[in-house]
């Protein structure tokens, strides 16, 4: 559950501060969104496996964002 404190502390997540969380990296996501494809190929439903492709995709676009973010964060934390 997402909450917020008093003003100027940071937004909590299930009772952790979001700065504590650790988050999951590109490859989580992408391992993610393979075992999705490979769910997708296993269903006999056209339906439900589209549906499962379309999340496999989401999967991939939060790998790219994952992977930015960290070549960003490295890349903050060499010019400190």
């Amino acid at each position: 559950m997402l909450g917020f404190g008093e003003l100027g502390e940071s937004p909590m997540v299930s009772g952790v501060p979001v700065n504590d969380l650790e988050l999951p990296t590109a490859e989580y996501y992408m391992d993610k969104a393979a075992e999705i494809r490979l769910a997708a190929r296993r269903i006999s439903s056209p339906e439900v496996a589209r549906e499962l492709l379309e999340l496999a995709y989401l999967f991939d676009r939060m790998a790219a964002y994952a992977e930015r973010r960290t070549t960003r964060s490295h890349w903050i934390s060499q010019k400190k």
